[in-house]
């Protein structure tokens, strides 16, 4: 598998999470910073 093919499947996993589960797996305020985070971590180690 691809780092984008993680990144994609991570996303995947984050879309089928509440707005709850996100914020308390990836620290954060809303499921939208943590979408933001994926796509950053997964693009600078490509």
């Amino acid at each position: 598998m691809t780092n984008e093919d993680y990144m994609n499947n991570e996303l995947a996993e984050l879309e089928a999470m509440t707005e709850k589960e996100a914020c308390e797996i990836y620290n954060v305020d809303y499921k939208e910073e943590a979408e933001t985070y994926i796509r950053e971590y997964w693009m600078y180690i490509a």
